[in-house]
């Protein structure tokens, strides 16, 4: 998420969110820096769509860049439903 088009990773946020599926956020691009920014500490987004869907859905920050922590964040959400 963050390179290509907005419409297309919108898309994936609005089918995990109906499907209700858990989505990792990872610090490092610039969207998911602001996405992960709102969620914990209630900062403006400036846009409507996005605050909606992140405020129904079940997201996940994940500070580590490190390929291991990821896989062991998406093999936890694979193994157990935290909701």
């Amino acid at each position: 998420m963050g390179e290509g088009d907005m419409s297309e990773w919108i898309k994936d946020i609005e089918i995990a969110v109906e499907k209700n599926l858990p989505v990792i956020l990872v610090k490092g691009s610039e969207i998911c820096d602001k996405m992960i920014e709102y969620l914990s500490q209630k900062t403006k987004f400036y846009n409507a769509e996005l605050e909606e869907l992140l405020e129904k859905g079940h997201f996940y920050a994940l500070e580590s860049e490190k390929s291991e922590d990821i896989a062991a964040f998406a093999h936890f959400f694979l193994t157990v439903t935290p909701y």
